[in-house]
């Protein structure tokens, strides 16, 4: 056995001498920034779907994102707007660019969390998006 120093983290570790690990784990290996995004093995191409079915888009740079990922069907409604609405009331100003604001909702209409189709989408506020749906639960 070798024993090697992680350049990530300082740890002590042993491996094969055969072996070319200069990292002590996986997580090492990914912090130190070597096997980001489409490097690791695990990319697939920045979308992933969340445990509610929503959609979610590798947007690191995105001032509403989450842990570098936002919902697809507000970058849809995000993108529509900005082309052809620039001045709804959905849009708000940081900097010099627009993004759909919080404050705001993007309903499905199908209520296929997947289905992020413009002609699917609305954009709503929280308000309006929450009377719909009582209303829906209480046809229903």
């Amino acid at each position: 056995m070798l024993r090697k120093i992680c350049p990530t983290c300082g740890k002590r570790f042993e491996t094969w001498p055969n072996d070319d690990n200069a990292f002590c784990s996986r997580k090492c290996v990914n912090r130190k920034g070597t096997r980001r995004g489409a490097k690791n093995s695990y990319w697939k191409g920045g979308r992933t779907r969340h445990s509610d079915g929503y959609i979610y888009v590798r947007s690191p740079y995105h001032p509403f994102s989450s842990n570098g990922y936002v919902f697809e069907h507000r970058l849809v409604m995000e993108r529509y707007l900005l082309e052809h609405e620039p001045d709804h009331p959905a849009l708000i100003r940081i900097g010099e660019q627009k993004y759909l604001s919080p404050e705001w909702d993007t309903h499905h209409g199908d209520e296929n969390r997947s289905n992020n189709k413009l002609s699917n989408l609305v954009a709503m506020t929280k308000t309006e998006h929450k009377k719909l749906h009582r209303e829906t639960a209480a046809k229903g």
